[in-house]
């Protein structure tokens, strides 16, 4: 009963000492600032709880906090948060003096939402009149369905209770934790490291299990690290135990994503209690710069082509090869491709470089540097008689010197294959396609017309000259 009443009492009067065993304080009464954090709370008066507004899209994964003024006299305490469970995601809860995370918590995974979820942090030092703070984040477990995307749970909470407890008996640690950043005015774009330094300054206590604590700012985003883990903002990162008067380490490297002066700040902590806190927290500012656009680049491509054969009959498959370089002296050519546009008697057949949509191809290139070669083949059909020509033309993201290589008119003569054999004096064939020397044609040319064509209209003048004699 006496707890009890000390509880109700420090209720209706946070703001007078008590000597009391409990201090409850109500999120919607005890805690007159509630918009310090990343994003604000907002009173959700329905079930006694501060909430985050997550309709807001820039609400989403960020934390809010409440902040009050510690009103009993400095001592050890079991802290409890009294969190809402909600279905639509498991929120995480930390527990702030003096603006230093010294305890976090994650809601259970919950079929039912407002249940009372109590996540208790055993032995926390407070000193007298410090500030404390409650952070919470909305977040998605991706489970409930809303609109076109899914839930967010709005990280609500409706009490912290402090309960009074016996100094611990283990001796303290003091670990001091500093930053330094090789580049404090990088590009947006540009990667940096942050490296961290802790140092056990206790005479006789090994500091186990630390763990460090980052608040990235937006301007940041952590490049991929296998010691640490990332839920929203805040990036978790496990040390080695640190033995008295020996320091610890830590390096991360993160990209200046966008520009902006942002502040980075760390915090670290153990399995002890720390006699000095204030030197737990290490700040650092980063001044990232936007990327300025480089002098715009050219480049000198040249394409040629060549076939498999220069002849051929109506039905047979032609196999092209395309001859890409970058000419220019210095420069990359990014994003190069070919573009190849078939005449209307030839079809798309085959190719591991190439993709068609109809009678055109595409051909995608790696990037090319300066003098580099790329080749890609593709075959394709003949349906109809006649000279196919192909247009064939290649380019990249820069701009050309020279244009006047970049596109090649490349022909195949085409013969009908259902011609009867012919008598040309006292020879009777028919012209064989197949055995025509294979053709080819670089940039700015045309393939000229072969033997085979010549040979296939003397035929059919010969034919006509016959049939008018029968006559």
């Amino acid at each position: 009963m006496k707890k009890l009443l000390f509880a109700f009492v420090a209720a209706l009067s946070i703001n007078t000492p008590l000597q009391a065993e409990t201090l409850v304080y109500q999120a919607l009464d005890d805690f007159p600032d509630t918009d310090s954090g990343e994003v604000p709370y907002y009173r959700h008066n329905r079930v006694s709880a501060l909430a985050i507004d997550a309709s807001v899209e820039d609400f989403r994964e960020k934390f809010a906090r409440a902040t009050t003024v510690y009103s009993g006299s400095g001592g050890t305490y079991d802290v409890t948060i009294s969190a809402l469970g909600e279905e639509d995601g498991e929120c995480e809860y930390r527990f702030l003096v003096d603006g230093v995370v010294v305890a976090t918590a994650v809601n259970s995974r919950v079929d039912v939402d407002y249940g009372i979820q109590n996540h208790v942090f055993e032995d926390i030092s407070i000193p007298a009149n410090a500030e404390i703070s409650v952070e919470s984040n909305a977040l998605s477990n991706g489970l409930i369905p809303e609109n076109d995307i899914f839930a967010f749970a709005r990280g609500r909470w409706r009490t912290l209770t402090l309960e009074s407890v016996e100094p611990a008996t283990t001796p303290s640690v003091d670990l001091a934790l500093s930053t330094a950043i090789d580049d404090d005015t990088p590009i947006a774009g540009q990667s940096i490291s942050i490296s961290y330094e802790i140092f056990n300054e206790s005479l006789s206590v090994t500091a186990t299990d630390p763990l460090l604590q980052i608040t990235l700012p937006e301007q940041l985003t952590l490049e991929q690290n296998s010691q640490c883990s990332v839920s929203g903002s805040l990036v978790n990162c496990p040390l080695e135990e640190i033995a008295p008067k020996t320091a610890g380490s830590l390096v991360v490297n993160a990209i200046a994503s966008q520009s902006g002066t942002a502040q980075l700040t760390a915090t670290i902590s153990s399995d002890q209690q720390d006699s000095v806190i204030s030197n737990n927290t290490s700040t650092a500012s980063v001044d990232v710069t936007a990327a300025t656009t480089p002098e715009f680049a050219t480049v000198d491509l040249s394409v040629s082509t060549a076939s498999d054969v220069s002849a051929a009959t109506v039905g047979d498959t032609v196999l092209y090869t395309i001859d890409v370089t970058n000419q220019h002296p210095n420069n990359v050519a990014t994003s190069p491709v070919v573009g190849i546009q078939l005449p209307g008697g030839m079809s798309f057949s085959t190719s591991s470089d190439c993709t068609a949509d109809g009678r055109s191809i595409t051909c995608e290139l790696p990037e090319l540097s300066a003098g580099q070669q790329a080749v890609v083949n593709f075959s394709a059909t003949v349906n109809v008689p006649g000279t196919a020509t192909l247009i064939v033309s290649a380019s990249a993201a820069e701009a050309e010197d020279a244009v006047h290589d970049n596109e090649v008119l490349y022909s195949v003569n085409v013969a009908d294959g259902s011609l009867p054999a012919v008598d040309v004096g006292q020879n009777k064939s028919t012209p064989d396609a197949g055995t025509a020397t294979p053709g080819s044609t670089s940039g700015g040319g045309s393939a000229a017309p072969t033997t085979l064509l010549l040979l296939s209209l003397l035929a059919i003048l010969a034919r006509r000259r016959r049939d008018t004699v029968i006559a």
